[in-house]
């Protein structure tokens, strides 16, 4: 199975993008390297609001592309892509220490990554597989070692945060794939 997360769908909170935190203001572009990407001038936390079952059994592969247009002159340009775990209510946040926050998370496709300006994108792949005891990891996911979801997570969130922490630069996002194995 394969599910594509529009990201250029993330302009004012639309097509299933929430923004947890941040002031970035969001705007839409293409160009050679992309034909669609959203462009974040400021930090952005999202999380797609649908969840999606997690059957510990399957291989998720989460597939992120973006870029650093400019770096910050204050703040921070990390970036993080993975999961927000979600509790068998649907509602709850189940983060990888299994505290009800959407801070700290399954950042298994990208977790700190630091791009340098202009260098164009880069695309950070994680696999993630089954359930911590009870605790998940965070990242340095490959398919041979996939990284493990918090014992108590029953669903999963595409989630992505930029120009972390409070930054002020440009960065692109291309896309979110995820691929069910």
């Amino acid at each position: 199975e394969f599910s594509s997360f529009p990201v250029t769908a993330v302009k004012n909170n639309a097509g299933g993008w929430y923004r947890n935190e941040g002031t970035a203001v969001v705007s839409l572009g293409s160009d050679s390297q992309a034909s669609n990407y959203a462009s974040f001038n400021g930090q952005g936390w999202y999380e797609w609001q649908e969840n999606i079952p997690f059957n510990p059994n399957a291989t998720y592969k989460i597939d992120c592309r973006y870029r650093q247009v400019t770096d910050p002159s204050s703040g921070g340009k990390n970036f993080y892509c993975g999961w927000s775990g979600v509790a068998s209510d649907g509602v709850t946040y189940v983060n990888r220490t299994g505290s009800n926050s959407y801070g700290s998370q399954h950042f298994h496709g990208a977790s700190a990554v630091s791009l340098t300006a202009g260098a164009g994108f880069s695309e950070k792949i994680g696999y993630t597989k089954g359930f911590g005891s009870p605790d998940g990891t965070s990242s340095s996911c490959n398919l041979a070692t996939p990284c493990l979801i918090h014992s108590n997570v029953r669903y999963l969130r595409p989630m992505f945060l930029i120009n972390y922490s409070a930054g002020n630069g440009t960065a692109d996002m291309d896309y979110i794939r995820i691929t069910k194995q």
